[in-house]
């Protein structure tokens, strides 16, 4: 058999993405971009902590993305009252939705369609739960709609960041 020499020879075979490189792009964007929001709002906690060194690390370094949720909302409401929390709650809404379209793309499996004109990728998702039982998800996106989910990451993030400016809490990296 031919030695590989190339992303590209690969997808031939089995078990390689046959997804193309501009979804396989958007996949590792949403990504990234959830890593950046998920980074801004340890930051936006680290602020309302108002500790300076390594205590807003020690603190969220190993909470799940919804408990950084709930930490930073209870923050909020303690240290800015419950119309700053109010407002915040329309910021934690993007998040959220940002949440829940990271986990789609991440937690699945792809594969792609080549009708007429731009491909089609699949993605499916396969759960067993104990009141349920099997549950199968299969969903047709376009690489556009890949694009879209990070765009709307990205201004979870950007959401983010501009409420801990209005508190005035340095969030980037």
């Amino acid at each position: 058999m031919a030695r590989c020499r190339t992303y590209s020879d690969l997808r031939g075979l089995s078990h390689v993405t046959a997804l193309p490189d501009g979804a396989v792009a958007e996949i590792g964007r949403i990504t990234v971009q959830f890593a950046i929001l998920e980074f801004y709002l340890a930051r936006l906690v680290h602020g309302l902590l108002e500790q300076t060194g390594d205590i807003g690390w020690i603190v969220t370094s190993e909470l799940s993305f919804p408990k950084l949720q709930d930490l930073s909302m209870s923050l909020v409401m303690e240290v800015h009252g419950p119309a700053k929390a109010a407002e915040y709650k329309e910021v934690l809404k993007e998040v959220s939705e940002a949440e829940a379209s990271r986990n789609i793309i991440s937690h699945s499996v792809w594969g792609v369609l080549m009708p007429k004109g731009e491909p089609l990728l699949i993605r499916s998702k396969y759960t067993a739960k104990r009141k349920k039982g099997l549950s199968r998800q299969r969903q047709e996106l376009t690489v556009e709609d890949l694009h879209t989910m990070a765009y709307n990451i990205a201004i979870a993030a950007h959401e983010v960041r501009a409420f801990g400016a209005e508190l005035g809490i340095e969030v980037s990296y």
